[in-house]
């Protein structure tokens, strides 16, 4: 704006001089002036032309501005509402782990009450105890099995048992497996 003020003012400076060297009658004087407002008229067209030039890119700047100020709100919402997403999802899976723990606990719970049955009637009293067990925090460690011998103060793995204990508890374990999920057919080996 300020640009142009003073390109409007020159503008009448220039159109204000021819007059004032015709009035004087001065030929020299008028040539002079007529030199000079062709001088001045080819500066006010270049004027012209770099403000209109200057114009069109403050134009598309600002057209460039608003239209990353919406992207950039189109990203906003679309980071906002991801977030809501993120939140869902771990809040349902939290609830899916908690569901599975559960039924790891009920199943192990009902596992461990078929080997101790299968054991008191396979062995004489007091009848050794085996039992599963596993970590809620973790449950992709697995299952362990502790062993506890008749007589014995400890619980052992089953690794540090002999051939014949383990495959005592082995059958026990199967047996123990097929009275909570019952299937058609049986291979023993």
């Amino acid at each position: 704006e300020e640009e142009l003020r003073v390109l409007r003012a020159r503008k009448h400076e220039v159109d204000s001089v021819p007059a004032r060297g015709c009035l004087a009658g001065d030929e020299d004087a008028a040539h002079l002036t007529a030199e000079h407002l062709h001088d001045e008229k080819v500066a006010i067209a270049a004027l012209r032309d770099e403000l209109v030039a200057h114009a069109a890119r403050l134009s598309e700047a600002l057209r460039a501005g608003l239209a990353a100020g919406e992207r950039s709100e189109c990203l906003a919402a679309k980071v906002v509402s991801a977030r809501s997403e993120v939140a869902a999802l771990a809040a349902r899976r939290d609830e899916l782990e908690a569901e599975r723990t559960g039924r790891v606990k009920k199943c192990l719970t009902q596992l461990n009450a078929e080997m101790a049955q299968a054991l008191a009637m396979l062995e004489e009293a007091p009848p050794p105890e085996c039992v599963l067990c596993f970590t809620p925090t973790n449950l992709f460690d697995g299952v362990t099995v502790s062993v506890k011998l008749a007589g014995a103060a400890q619980w052992v793995a089953p690794a540090s048992l002999s051939g014949g204990q383990r495959a005592f508890f082995g059958t026990v374990l199967s047996l123990g497996v097929t009275c909570i999920f019952p299937t058609p057919f049986y291979l023993v080996d």
